[in-house]
């Protein structure tokens, strides 16, 4: 958690000490991420962090706290829909999840990081706590859904929550790789696109209405 030293800097100060640090951790996984970078590029003497923060590590996650409380308000302002639709929602959470990083690039590059941070001495396997984490969110959803019979029960729920967990960081992989060159312009294309077309095969697979009708 940040220092007092740091709760009393000015809220612009503050703001762009955190944006010159998402910048830091965008650019590079945690170990490779350098303080000595960050005082730099904000024009602050290195020792001024040790004021803020006790160290790198207490910095990382208070970073990660608030990218993620920026993201939530953000979902939570802009999703509207108010339909009892499982897949409809979901849709509309990840339509506007892309939405939140076409807006903020550095925030989202940097939670992607953190996403795949999994041999660090400092943090642990953070991967495959935010792996649990996220598939433990899913499962309620999940289990909510099977239980109103709008989705199958027939496949492990432990495995289905885990799968329609991942399936985001596995599409941002599969058009990273696929579409290495292509424009920002085109990037947002097919990143709807595709995520559409994945939506419908994950609605395909896990809804009852579905397989009832095969």
């Amino acid at each position: 958690m940040p220092k007092p030293t740091f709760l009393r800097l000015s809220d612009e100060k503050k703001q762009r000490f955190i944006e010159a640090a998402w910048k830091e951790f965008a650019a590079y996984h945690y170990e490779k991420a350098s303080l000595s970078r960050l005082v730099e590029d904000l024009g602050i003497a290195k020792g001024s962090i040790y004021q803020y923060f006790a160290h790198k590590k207490d910095l990382y996650f208070y970073l990660i706290e608030y990218a993620n409380q920026q993201k939530q308000q953000y979902l939570k302002e802009k999703i509207q829909s108010s339909s009892n639709d499982f897949f409809e929602w979901f849709k509309e959470m990840y339509q506007v999840g892309l939405g939140f990083d076409a807006e903020n690039p550095v925030i989202s590059q940097f939670l992607y990081n953190v996403s795949q941070e999994r041999y660090s001495d400092d943090l642990g396997n953070l991967h495959h706590l935010l792996l649990r984490q996220s598939a433990a969110y899913f499962k309620k959803l999940i289990q909510n859904e099977q239980q109103k019979g709008n989705i199958r029960t027939d496949i492990d729920t432990d495995l289905l929550s885990f799968w329609v967990s991942q399936w985001s960081n596995g599409l941002r992989d599969f058009i990273t790789i696929k579409y290495s060159e292509a424009s920002p312009e085109m990037l947002s294309e097919k990143w709807t696109s595709l995520a559409d077309d994945l939506l419908e095969i994950i609605k395909h697979c896990i809804s009852s209405i579905q397989k009832s009708k095969k």
